[in-house]
């Protein structure tokens, strides 16, 4: 018997065995196409030219946070441009300092504020929590405890001011399209901290705003922080405007 009708014969002989393994070499066919196409998707996802970043089409939401999945977080990390206005390639809060403005039984959300210190940019981190009447949700802020990006101890009265004031009178000039603050729930900022607390990038969204890029800190063998590539990272904060609650000191009645 030749070599097609050995096979012909095999085939007629065990028909379901041939028939499912045609149907498995088909699945890792399209599944091979999927892994593709979706890699594709996520590298055009990156704009070099423009310098911004725009969301991935498939991606899992932790109410308004995205979680990243960790190779699109590395490519929105390359674009951050936080070197360039902060002096510092990512702003710090210790795990510490995110446990005191997380523990008020109100708070449902962390909000990091804009702010100028010198030529620097930085950042105020407050607890926020649900006006709950209007909808969408507005969160207003939980002005103590504060904490600055990078600095040990929580603001004392009027630090905070200063420095968001002082951002928005810049940005009006410096950055015309930008936001005062950007908001982040509660549970995401839980997710995504780690033992030495996150690291924040900062970075320019579609719409040429300033945007925030969150990864947990864990410290290395040699004993520097840095960002766990092995964890999960956030994006696209809830901007004010148009979140910005009720009218206090950081966002300075405007």
């Amino acid at each position: 018997m030749d070599n097609t009708n050995h096979h012909r014969a095999g085939f007629l002989q065990n028909p379901v065995v041939s028939i499912l393994s045609l149907i498995v070499a088909a699945i890792s066919i399209i599944g091979l196409i999927y892994v593709f196409n979706n890699s594709k998707n996520n590298d055009e996802n990156i704009d070099d030219k423009k310098g911004w970043c725009k969301c991935p089409p498939k991606i899992k939401k932790n109410t308004e946070a995205h979680i990243l999945d960790m190779r699109y977080a590395n490519q929105l990390r390359k674009k951050a441009i936080s070197d360039k206005l902060t002096g510092d390639d990512a702003l710090s809060f210790s795990f510490i300092q995110i446990d005191d403005v997380i523990k008020d039984s109100k708070c449902t959300g962390v909000r990091f504020h804009y702010g100028m210190e010198g030529p620097n940019l930085v950042l105020v981190m407050t607890g926020a929590m649900d006006e709950g009447s209007p909808n969408p949700i507005q969160h207003t802020d939980i002005l103590a405890p504060a904490y600055k990006s990078d600095h040990q101890d929580a603001l004392g009265s009027g630090e905070g001011h200063d420095l968001t004031l002082a951002f928005q009178n810049t940005s009006n000039t410096q950055y015309p399209n930008t936001t005062k603050s950007g908001f982040f729930p509660k549970d995401a900022i839980m997710d995504v901290r780690r033992s030495e607390g996150i690291r924040v990038y900062i970075f320019l969204n579609s719409h040429n705003q300033l945007d925030l890029l969150i990864y947990g800190a864990i410290r290395n063998g040699s004993g520097e922080i840095v960002d766990d590539d092995s964890g999960i990272a956030i994006d696209m904060s809830v901007p004010c405007p148009t979140d910005c609650g009720a009218k206090n000191d950081l966002n300075n009645s405007r």
